[in-house]
């Protein structure tokens, strides 16, 4: 009899405990759910400034890859020669340099003598 008891008490004290969790996870259920709605305001007009934003994408000036006709080697090289070779290259840097460096009279330098001392 006692054992008939007990099954019932522990029986019962589960569908409490069932009853207790659903309650529980319904009522977490319904606050997430009414915090989660929210109330938004009408837009207001859009100012001038913000109504003329345009989008330009990156890729509408993009050229596709095409094949480029290979040359002889002899031939290119025949024609740097005939430029005047690596040296007509390499004063046609040194030429860009100088124009970008400022003249020596605008340099805020001191003027050095031979010897290191003004």
């Amino acid at each position: 009899m006692f054992l008939i008891v007990l099954i019932k008490a522990t029986a019962i004290a589960r569908s409490v405990a069932s009853v207790v969790i659903t309650a529980t996870a319904l009522t977490f259920f319904s606050v997430s759910v009414v915090t989660a709605q929210v109330v938004t305001e009408p837009r207001s007009p859009q100012s001038a400034s913000e109504q003329s934003v345009q989008f330009k994408s990156s890729f509408s000036e993009y050229v596709p890859y095409s094949e480029q006709s290979i040359e002889s080697w002899r031939e290119a090289n025949d024609r740097v020669g005939e430029i005047g070779g690596w040296r007509v290259y390499a004063k046609e840097a040194q030429q860009t340099r100088e124009q970008v460096t400022p003249d020596a009279s605008t340099s805020h330098a001191h003027p050095q003598t031979k010897e290191g001392k003004q």
